[in-house]
């Protein structure tokens, strides 16, 4: 069923006029540009913005998606319809919810809208899409489109299908609808299709479009660009002389990835702790919920960010600039998420307050487009002098290893930017020195190498064993859900080299709590050689900490040894364990790794398994919001080979993007970095300074 959101009525005589002058323009037009039967403001005409997303709802309130509206002058988003949504999801999607609104200005002169078909309530995941479509932006006619039963050769195969987007392909003259799609729990892929002429179904089952060897592809946009078409997915950027399916060929990988969108615009985003306000008005904008739209001027090829081109006086200077919007007028218990924009004329916003009413909180009438606010003094945090993070992408919970086979180090992080941490692949990444990471591949991947298993591939931590005969065993231990009642485990895979093949061994090393332990979860695993007994110890525990002796075969553990810490009210996650100088280091992760607070404290003791002292400042790592560094966490100590007594921290924190501002949902896009540790002489740690 096709459902329309009808204009309100007018007068009669002043409707005549109207649909009189009306058909007379669209005969004349479709005979002058067939192809643009509707009016099409001019770009120096579309001084103000459309934003669409919608609003998440926190959990203590009922979760219902709908598409809303807001908009702007280039301050500030204000939203239509007294905050309430423009469109009702329950008459057009299957869940009743819609989330990720992506609205274009078509081809034609109108409007075209795609979003998500998904009720978080009931799954995390969806698998239908919304097609609408508008002349005017006030009239909306939108369908559904139900991927099971649409395309029953999915049906039983089909996981996800998340963020789609659409994009007008001249050469076929079609609207193309792409979007990410995940089979069998597989990796996600970028897949296609183009709508039919009324924009109200897919013509095709979906095509694969791209894939990548080493991550999922998830909520990837295309932008034209001189001829050619340019795919990004966050941090990876491919190009084709063709959209669709496209040859694609990766150009760029990591944070010189720039996602332009040139009338579909990024998403909003929490600035959290950071007010960002020009001088003498940051006491206005207190009590708002804050959000950021930064709309970026930028070249696809190049992926040069024409407002972010500054003078060397300026940053001499430590002058930021950045384009800033604040979103206000909402409820406190919702949460703005992903949303998209465009560009609009006059006409067409009083056509929106005709059709919503004018906000109570009015836009002057003659804005700026565009309006800089400038701090003097604030330390750059874009790509133009930071060195940290070491690995491009979203990664987390780094395991780390010198390897004596090699004479390599590694780091095995989390693969990260999955919302709910749904990541499935552990992936490995090699240096030389401690500067310079390559990655290398995929070393294991849940529900296929590991069987037991069906996701949530979480913090790994690896040992290097050297075995009599002069050859070296590699044991991996990594996080998994248990299938069945995805119970968070920890298992153990094997190899004879760092890089694998990695073997598990078939079921999980450690899923069972200790004894007196209630809460909590078995995850987050640390392996730990002591050098004075030469045994082998694992230690683990969310919510409470836990360690035991690894058997011989480094396969399970001696319950008889199992022992629960305690490093006070302090400990949340991820311990790690050192030796150094007759002590046994015990560090670990405070508070949730979605805060911007979550950091590193430590303690002593003078075995592997022994009482814990806990310093009085004990601070290891934690944020310094003056850099922008925030969620400084879940880390490992690790040694520099060759050295006396040489230490790094590496670690993760919330990333940051190319404009300076959180990601979105930064408990899952994270960074993974590296900093020097060092020790006072009375042998306590000295607090790290995270750098840029």
């Amino acid at each position: 069923m096709t459902y329309r959101i009808s204009a309100p009525s007018r007068q009669p005589a002043r409707f005549l006029n109207y649909v009189l002058f009306t058909f007379c323009f669209f005969c004349l037009a479709f005979a002058a540009f067939a192809e643009k039967p509707y009016p099409v403001p001019a770009p120096k005409d579309r001084n103000f913005f459309l934003a669409a997303y919608y609003l998440a709802p926190r959990p203590s309130r009922e979760n219902r998606p709908q598409i809303h509206f807001a908009v702007s002058n280039g301050k500030e988003f204000i939203p239509l319809n007294d905050g309430a949504p423009v469109l009702n999801a329950k008459e057009f999607a299957r869940s009743g919810q819609v989330h990720s609104p992506y609205i274009i200005r078509a081809a034609d002169g109108g409007f075209r809208m795609v979003a998500m078909d998904r009720n978080i309530k009931i799954s995390h995941y969806g698998v239908g899409i919304a097609l609408l479509k508008s002349d005017d932006l006030t009239d909306w006619s939108a369908k559904g489109v139900y991927f099971p039963e649409r395309f029953p050769d999915l049906k039983d195969k089909l996981k996800e299908v998340s963020y789609p987007r659409v994009i007008y392909d001249p050469a076929a003259k079609k609207y193309l609808v792409y979007f990410s799609m995940d089979q069998s729990g597989g990796s996600t892929k970028l897949y296609g299709a183009y709508a039919n002429a009324d924009f109200t179904d897919l013509e095709t089952a979906p095509r694969l479009m791209w894939e990548l060897n080493d991550r999922s592809v998830v909520n990837a946009r295309i932008s034209p660009s001189g001829g050619k078409y340019y795919v990004f997915d966050g941090y990876v950027k491919a190009v084709s002389d063709t959209l669709f399916p496209g040859k694609w060929e990766v150009v760029a990988r990591g944070r010189q990835v720039l996602r332009p969108e040139p009338e579909a615009g990024p998403e909003f985003k929490l600035i959290g702790e950071r007010i960002l306000a020009a001088p003498g008005e940051e006491e206005a904008l207190k009590g708002h919920r804050h959000f950021m739209l930064t709309l970026e001027d930028t070249d696809a090829a190049s992926g040069d960010n024409a407002w972010k081109k500054r003078s060397d006086a300026e940053k001499d200077k430590g002058v930021v600039r950045e384009k800033v919007y604040a979103i206000n007028y909402f409820p406190e218990d919702y949460l703005i998420r992903e949303g998209s924009r465009i560009a609009i004329a006059r006409s067409e916003l009083n056509a929106l307050f005709e059709k919503w009413g004018r906000p109570k909180n009015l836009l002057p009438d003659a804005p700026p487009l565009i309006r800089y606010w400038e701090w003097e003094n604030v330390p750059s945090i874009g790509p133009f002098v930071r060195t940290n993070p070491i690995i491009e992408a979203f990664y987390a919970d780094p395991g780390t290893l010198y390897s004596e086979k090699t004479g390599k180090y590694y780091i095995y992080p989390t693969h990260d930017g999955f919302p709910g941490w749904g990541g499935k692949d552990f992936q490995a990444f090699s240096s030389d020195d401690l500067k310079d990471w390559k990655f290398e591949r995929t070393i294991l991947t849940l529900g296929e190498d590991v069987k037991w298993s069906s996701g949530n591939a979480w913090a790994p931590c690896i040992m290097e064993r050297k075995q009599p005969d002069g050859s070296y065993k590699y044991y991996f231990y990594f996080c998994g859900a248990l299938k069945g009642d995805g119970r968070k485990c920890i298992g153990c895979a094997v190899a004879d080299d760092p890089l694998g093949p990695f073997v598990d061994t078939g079921k999980p090393v450690v899923d069972f709590k200790p004894e007196g332990v209630r809460g909590g979860q078995e995850i987050d695993p640390d392996v730990f050689h002591d050098p004075v007994s030469g045994k082998y110890y694992l230690y683990w525990g969310n919510g409470y900490m836990a360690g035991a002796e690894l058997a011989d075969d480094m396969l399970s553990v001696k319950r008889d040894t199992v022992k629960v810490f305690r490093p006070g009210r302090t400990f949340r996650e991820g311990t790690n364990v050192i030796y150094r100088q007759g002590k046994y280091y015990f560090s670990w992760s405070v508070d949730d790794t979605g805060s911007p607070n979550y950091h590193v404290r430590y303690a002593t003791a003078d075995s592997p398994l022994g009482d814990l002292t806990v310093p009085r400042d004990n601070v290891v790592i934690e944020k310094d919001p003056s850099k922008g560094i925030l969620g400084t966490g879940h880390h490992q100590i690790l040694k520099v080979h060759g050295a006396d007594d040489e230490w790094r921290i590496v670690y993760h924190r919330f990333a940051w993007q190319q404009d300076g501002t959180v990601m979105e949902g930064p408990g899952f896009h994270r960074e993974v970095c590296i900093d020097k540790l060092e020790f006072n002489d009375d042998g306590s740690i000295r607090k790290v300074d995270p750098t840029l």
